[in-house]
């Protein structure tokens, strides 16, 4: 029958192998999946990924390392935890091999002094770890945040230069549109000029039925009267000419011709 304490030495013995070996291949994993992301940010600037693949970037990759950054306490607290174990496992296995010794099991104590060394070594490995973790957390901190100026950098001088060239475009679009109407606009100036000034010569001499203002006819000076007055002598004079157009252009240059005739009216009344 085997012996109670041979027993406990080999399940002992297993149970902390198996924890080991757990916690050395987590942390091969967590280093493996910090060198991959540095490596992943490297290639991302090299190809100058945009905003938005950084975003994604950060959200699918990233994020746990942000996390750890803004809570130190977690990777402590992991370390505390490690330290503890291995100077557990140190204790136990050395006062355990004691016992074996004392108990006649000498072959068995070997067994047990070897782990108890390995409880040993543990928070050495942990320590150095945990330095060399930091350090490459620290580096992807410094490479997130040189990258994300740059990225900032980039998006305002595109939003600088953004408005000029929408400009640009919006002036290539409207000027085509705008140059014939305007040269259409230019050739039928002349033409309503002329005739406007035809119309304004035949009110003035050669339409005697139309009675014009007789010099010593005064503005009334109420304001009622003078916009009354001002109001006749406008529609006088628009009805010697043709009907107001309804190009812009046009439009403007026929109320300042009415504007001139008028003025020309008022001072000839004032005279």
């Amino acid at each position: 029958m085997i012996a109670l304490e041979i027993v406990i030495t080999l399940v002992a013995t297993f149970v902390i192998a198996l924890i080991t070996l757990l916690l050395i291949q987590r942390s091969a994993s967590l280093r493996a999946t910090l060198t991959h992301s540095l490596e992943v940010l490297e290639l991302a600037k090299r190809l100058n990924c945009n905003e938005a693949d950084f975003k994604n970037l950060i959200k699918k990759r990233l994020e746990p390392f942000y996390l750890e950054t803004d809570r130190p306490f977690i990777t402590s607290a992991k370390l505390l935890g490690q330290l503890l174990f291995g100077m557990a496992v140190f204790i136990g296995f050395t006062w355990w091999s004691l016992y074996l010794i004392k108990q006649g099991y000498a072959q068995w104590a070997v067994l047990s002094g070897i782990f108890a060394l390995i409880g040993m070594v543990i928070p050495f490995i942990a320590w150095i770890g945990y330095k060399q973790r930091s350090e490459a957390m620290q580096q992807l901190m410094v490479d997130l945040n040189r990258y994300e100026k740059s990225l900032a950098e980039k998006k305002l001088s595109q939003s600088n230069k953004e408005p000029d060239t929408q400009a640009g475009v919006l002036i290539a679009k409207i000027v085509p549109e705008v140059i014939p109407a305007i040269e259409a606009a230019a050739e039928i100036v002349p033409e309503i000029i002329a005739a406007a000034e035809a119309m304004i010569s035949k009110v003035k001499y050669g339409n005697k039925n139309h009675q014009l203002p007789e010099k010593t006819q005064k503005i009334p000076q109420d304001s009622i009267l003078k916009r009354h007055y001002l109001g006749r002598l406008r529609t006088e004079i628009e009805s010697g000419l043709p009907p107001c157009p309804s190009d812009s252009v046009l439009r403007r240059h026929y109320d300042q011709l009415i504007a001139a005739e008028m003025e020309k009216r008022m001072e000839k009344i004032n005279a």
